[in-house]
């Protein structure tokens, strides 16, 4: 009896042993085990890639201009603020250009009076000439003396010069009425290419064009 007693406390004792080694290996496993981690989850789909270079520079238009007045007036109508597109040839201001009208048609004027000028000349050259056939005829004839005749030869050089003179003055006074009408279309001041106002610097009222101050009135950038 003493003997299975003994050897029944034995067996307990292994199985006590073996609870606290099995215990000890999970409470090792359990340690070198990694914790847990929070994931998001999303529903797949297709989108579009964007690939950017981040740089360091200065941004500059591709094309710009200054647009400024080539005649003197103060400005009468302005068409444009800034950050506006233009297309070229559009209507930026425009100038007060009532003494440049006064111009343009005094020389209008001069260049009709040249050409009825010019055309009393041509009137004057064919009668001279006329007169001078006629006088040759009759020296020819024994009714004329060599005076008249001279003198009709003289008459029709100076007709033929004033013909060249008014035709001078002719083309003169369509060179005024040229330049004053190209002085006057520079009253409209207008983009010269397509884009946009960058910078406006004109109101209405303001002296534009002086000598020494012809600041632009528009800056215009094409991107």
């Amino acid at each position: 009896m003493k003997r299975a007693g003994l050897l029944f406390i034995l067996l307990l004792s292994l199985i006590a042993a073996g609870c606290r080694g099995g215990d000890a290996a999970n409470n090792a496993e359990q340690k070198s085990a990694r914790p847990p981690v929070a994931v998001e989850t999303a529903v797949a789909g297709a989108s579009q890639l964007i690939e950017a270079v981040s740089v360091t520079g200065t941004l500059a238009p591709k094309y710009e201009v200054d647009v400024k007045s080539e005649v003197v007036g103060v400005v009468r109508e302005v068409h444009v603020t800034e950050w506006v597109r233009v297309r070229k040839g559009a209507l930026l201001a425009r100038i007060d250009s009532r003494e440049l009208e006064a111009t343009a048609k005094r020389a209008a004027a001069a260049l009709e009076s040249a050409k009825a000028s010019y055309l009393q000349s041509q009137a004057g050259d064919r009668r001279a000439t006329r007169e001078l056939e006629r006088m040759k005829k009759l020296k020819e004839a024994g009714l004329a003396t060599q005076q008249n005749l001279d003198d009709a030869m003289t008459e029709a050089e100076a007709s033929a010069s004033r013909v060249s003179a008014a035709r001078a003055q002719v083309e003169a006074a369509r060179e005024d009425c040229i330049q004053a009408k190209t002085r006057l279309s520079k009253g409209i001041i207008t983009s010269p290419i397509d884009g946009v106002v960058s910078l406006r610097r004109v109101n209405v009222g303001d002296l534009v064009g002086e000598m020494g101050m012809n600041m632009p009135l528009f800056h215009i950038v094409d991107n």
